[in-house]
């Protein structure tokens, strides 16, 4: 058995090459969708080029990133790796986040509506 290596770039490059099939998939059902992913991929930096093609991948295929705020943060740092993708129009996105000590990503919420204020 041959054992292929491949640099950062090379799996970054065949990740979004398998997810871009995976979104184009969900595309061609035509029904509302919704994708939730640990990506690893920092929307807080998208001057870096791997969140750039990341995003331009998403915006390509009809989907919306709903989070915008960090999903984790540790000591001085912050990232936004946790993603909840949408195809679901233009409708008012509505996210939320649960803070635990269960992990050291905090939990989102994407409800289709707004509860009722009574």
């Amino acid at each position: 058995m041959v054992t292929l290596k491949m640099s950062a770039a090379q799996q970054m490059e065949h990740f979004n090459s398998k997810f871009d099939e995976l979104l184009s998939s969900l595309q061609q059902t035509r029904k509302e969708s919704y994708v939730f992913i640990d990506a690893n991929i920092d929307l807080l930096h998208l001057g870096c080029t791997d969140s750039q093609n990341y995003m331009n991948l998403i915006l390509g295929r009809s989907y919306l990133q709903c989070v915008a705020k960090a999903t984790r943060i540790q000591n001085n740092s912050k990232s936004l790796i946790d993603h909840i993708l949408i195809n679901s129009g233009c409708r008012d996105i509505f996210t939320g986040t649960l803070i635990s000590d269960v992990s050291d990503h905090f939990f989102y919420i994407c409800p289709k509506t707004l509860p009722n204020k009574n």
